[in-house]
């Protein structure tokens, strides 16, 4: 028998559709009972998404992590850019482009 490798998103979504059906529960279920959309759950199957992903984690009694290894670090943690966070530690930077310096030359000379 083939081993079903889990980071292929569409195996994955099919594999966790049908451990949900095997508990009789469907992903509408799921999202409906945590104040959802159910497309907006399914989300969580293509892009990363901590709230859904936690959600369909707990339904399976699994960890997030072991379902999207990739999505987060060895501590458990998301590994995705928190822009609010690193604006409160002083670690993010606005992009500056040529237009914008341009504009406040121009506002510096007019002065």
């Amino acid at each position: 028998m083939k081993r079903i490798k889990l980071n292929d998103s569409s195996r994955l979504r099919g594999l966790l559709k049908f451990t949900l059906s095997a508990q009789g529960l469907t992903i509408s279920d799921l999202a409906r009972v945590n104040g959802m959309t159910g497309p907006s759950l399914c989300n969580a199957f293509y892009v990363p998404f901590p709230k859904a992903e936690r959600i369909i984690a707990d339904a399976l009694n699994l960890q997030p992590q072991e379902l999207w290894p990739s999505r987060y670090d060895s501590a458990g943690r998301p590994n995705r850019r928190n822009t609010w966070y690193d604006r409160k530690l002083g670690l993010w930077k606005p992009k500056v482009t040529q237009k914008k310096i341009e504009s406040r030359k121009i506002l510096d000379r007019d002065e």
